[in-house]
């Protein structure tokens, strides 16, 4: 049903300059500037952790990084440990002092082909790094979760960029393995640095180039695992900390001039002074056309072809459809009559739970649908609303192979929708599906839930274009998610047998997030889907929150985050919203006036 951190989505709409800011906040340098923050969570100590030897390849025409870059390492009592494999080609007479190569045990590879270079490497693991610069803890990372994960054969993590004075922005989070990303953008999923396993990388005689290394990788494993296998499975690491600076040659300003402080004093009043958050000569906003000097180049992300996976006819079995009402009629008519009319799926049942509805002309209706239409049944299931509760009790009468949790003010757009979501739902590998929700004007109300570090759930790209440029690489395409809304989420049947159900101390906040979180827990996937595209008029039935449900809302919050303070999003990190994080009575109060 609801999720909480959907409100405060509200409070951060990208509309005009204040919009627009936010946006920008999310590229800010500083919040990625100290490595320590990517290890706040993270229990291991990191300085005795003792580094593996490296194999580490290194290619570069600019003799300024590498100077930089073994000037680094030289103060590293670990650099001894390794191998240096150089690749440098003259490029307009330039060439690498050879005070660089005396200084360290390096190889200058000046000819090698991509697999004599593999040959040339001493250790059992190698390091690609195209002009990109590595931390202190990089080695020592790699080697962690190496050492604990002996089965892993690829293994990449984070980067963002440095600039040739040392500022770092644009760090770009990764996701855990998922091929359906994956198979969008083969190029820059793993990103340009990772590591290797040198056995691996010799099993590919053919290798033209390293950078087509993970490519010939991927296809290599898939055609010895099953298409849906795990990261961990195929041997595939992702380590969620930023341990590769990709070099780029501009001069980044670090003028941030009066008025910008001026325009944050005006946009956050609840902060007295910006500038003791934000750090002067680290806060850069390449983008947002205001009236301040920045010599920084803005870069455009990388041209991709988005394709969604195809859709085959495999079986088509039943689905039970599960709508809770209370009155509403008019609603609850336009989703079942979408459902009937205007969906091209075959097979179903609609099981209509009525939450004590009292209108007459509700009552009517509800005992006329269900003489006229032997596809629908109402059962009565009168109380106080309970979400968990109404669902459980209709899946205990219902006799589909599947169950489809749907909320009644869901309004159907296009024939296939139903059909989309059975044929992902159909591999046996997949748990749940969840389908693309647009408000009646258009925006985004579920591509997605994500969960913070505070065990907090809420809704990607809530308030969003579909057809922002700046996501589509996201809301185009079929991903795995950590959870989906209950308003439309398609589950099999033996899947949610094997949790149990929704969780009834979740009356009605975050139950759907905790069903998904227990289905991805028991080591099923969980899907979200553009090729399923509905409207949501959010929430209708409820209505405003009284004083006791707001106190509900925040136990079952609690109970939640509780819950889940130790789970670790691995397809969606929130890094915006530094600044600002309103209370949970506060959210509301922006929103909506509280019933007295």
């Amino acid at each position: 049903m609801l999720s909480f951190r959907k409100h405060a989505d509200r409070l951060r709409k990208p509309y005009g300059i204040r919009g627009r800011l936010l946006k920008e906040i999310s590229n800010i340098s500083f919040l990625h500037q100290n490595f320590f923050h990517n290890l706040s969570d993270h229990s291991f100590n990191l300085t005795k952790i003792e580094s593996l030897p490296f194999s580490i390849i290194i290619e570069s025409n600019c003799p300024k990084f590498l100077n930089n870059f073994f000037e680094k390492f030289n103060q590293n009592s670990q650099v001894f440990k390794n191998q240096f494999l150089v690749i440098h080609k003259s490029d307009k007479g330039t060439s690498v002092p050879r005070s660089i190569f005396e200084k360290n045990e390096i190889l200058l590879c000046l000819d090698y082909s991509s697999i004599a270079l593999l040959n040339a490497c001493v250790h059992d693991w190698i390091i690609y790094l195209p002009e990109t610069y590595i931390n202190d803890f990089t080695l020592r990372v790699l080697s962690h979760r190496i050492l604990n994960f002996p089965q892993s054969l690829f293994v990449y993590a984070d980067s963002d960029r440095i600039s040739v004075d040392g500022i770092r922005n644009r760090t770009i989070y990764r996701t855990d393995w998922d091929i359906y990303r994956y198979f969008v953008d083969t190029t820059h999923f793993f990103g340009d640095s990772w590591c290797i396993r040198r056995d691996t990388a010799l099993e590919f005689s053919n290798l033209s180039s390293l950078s087509k290394l993970p490519t010939m990788f991927v296809q290599n494993v898939l055609n010895t695992h099953d298409f849906g296998s795990s990261g961990r499975v195929l041997g595939i690491e992702h380590i969620p900390m930023t341990l590769f600076h990709k070099y780029y040659p501009e001069v980044y300003s670090n003028h941030v001039c009066s008025e910008l402080w001026s325009l944050l004093n005006k946009l956050f009043p609840a902060i007295q002074n910006p500038k003791k958050f934000i750090p002067q000569s680290r806060i850069y906003f390449p983008s947002l056309n205001l009236p301040f000097t920045s010599q920084r180049k803005v870069d455009s992300f990388p041209e991709k072809t988005f394709v969604n996976q195809p859709v085959s006819t495999r079986t088509q079995p039943k689905i039970s459809i599960l709508i809770p009402t209370r009155d509403r009629l008019q609603l609850l008519q336009q989703t079942v009559f979408g459902i009937l009319h205007d969906t091209d799926y075959p097979s179903f049942e609609i099981i209509i739970i009525d939450n004590g509805s009292v209108i007459p002309e509700t009552l009517t209706w509800l005992e006329e649908i269900q003489q006229s239409q032997r596809l629908v049944r109402v059962v009565s299931y009168p109380g106080n609303f309970n979400f968990a509760k109404l669902n459980n009790f209709a899946f205990s009468v219902s006799t589909g192979q599947a169950i489809l949790l749907l909320n009644n003010d869901i309004q159907v757009l296009h024939a296939n929708w139903l059909s989309n979501m059975t044929e992902l739902l159909q591999h046996p590998q997949v748990g749940a599906v969840g389908a693309r929700l647009l408000y009646p004007e258009g925006t985004i109300q579920h591509a997605g839930i994500g969960i913070d570090e505070d065990g907090g759930a809420w809704h990607l790209y809530f308030g969003e274009s579909p057809e922002d440029p700046d996501h589509q690489h996201e809301l185009s395409i079929t991903r795995q998610v950590s959870a989906n809304t209950g308003a439309c989420l398609l589950i099999r049947r033996e899947v949610w047998e094997a949790v149990d159900g929704i969780d009834e101390n979740f009356a009605i906040l975050c139950n759907d997030v905790d069903l998904c979180l227990r289905i991805g827990e028991a080591g099923w996937k969980v899907l979200w889907t553009p090729n399923a595209t509905l409207v949501h008029h959010e929430s209708a039935t409820l209505g405003r929150p009284s004083r006791s449900k707001l106190e509900q809302y925040k136990l079952e919050k609690d109970l939640f985050a509780k819950r889940w303070k130790h789970y670790r999003d691995p397809w969606h990190r929130d890094t915006t919203w530094p600044f600002i994080k309103p209370s949970f009575t506060e959210i509301w109060r922006s929103n909506r006036k509280l019933e007295k």
